[in-house]
């Protein structure tokens, strides 16, 4: 298994285990919102993603391809502000998962006003350091997973973040349960303007 930084030409890839990923947390009850606006969406998201100049991509590769990815970025206000920027792009790739289920409108619009509310009542963290997803393809031995997920705490280090700022639901039990072994502490419990439950976790990287 090799671990690289993620290019372009992986949007595809990052895509396709973001996808996979999210099956298998569904099948356990949890999940997120970003794959029920489909492939169309995500490879738009993951391209303006690897664009940003603070992003933070990194992937574990084999011979078949990707097996995972854990993304993040040193700053999160110039992400939230790369999503407003493009906000026409993002929303015409979302229109064939909006055709097929109207009722993921209602939320899209939610978190789009979001962005702009600051990071105590909105859906993410707004400021500094994020980690934003962490996936692993179940159909590949997950036993190098976590050693990606270090290499990427590792790089932050490097990169000079003292802390890292991260969203997890509170159905996922087994994610929120793992960070917490790691060392992440709970800064606080929210809820989502749809109701769901979700800690605010940190790490803090100079302990």
């Amino acid at each position: 298994m090799q671990f690289r930084l993620a290019r372009l030409e992986d949007v595809a890839g990052l895509t396709a285990v973001h996808l996979a990923a999210a099956r298998e947390q569904q099948s356990r009850g949890a999940g997120g919102f970003l794959e029920k606006l489909g492939a169309t969406y995500l490879k738009e998201y993951y391209r303006v993603f690897l664009q940003e100049p603070n992003s933070l991509i990194l992937c574990a590769v084999d011979d078949q391809g990707i097996a995972g990815l854990v993304s993040g970025t040193l700053d999160a206000e110039e992400h939230r502000d790369a999503l407003r920027k493009h906000r026409y792009r993002l929303f015409l790739s979302m229109l064939p998962a909006l055709l097929r289920n109207i009722r993921l409108l209602g939320p899209v619009i939610r978190r789009a006003r979001s962005l702009s509310d600051g990071e105590e009542t909105g859906y993410v963290w707004l400021e500094g350091p994020r980690w934003e997803y962490w996936g692993w393809d179940p159909a590949r031995p997950s036993a190098d997973s976590v050693v990606l997920q270090k290499k990427w705490i590792a790089i932050l280090e490097l990169l000079g973040a003292k802390i890292v700022t991260f969203e997890v639901d509170e159905v996922n039990v087994r994610v929120a349960e793992y960070h917490k072994r790691m060392g992440a502490e709970v800064i606080r419990e929210y809820s989502t303007p749809e109701g769901d439950r979700r800690l605010l976790m940190r790490y803090d990287l100079e302990k």
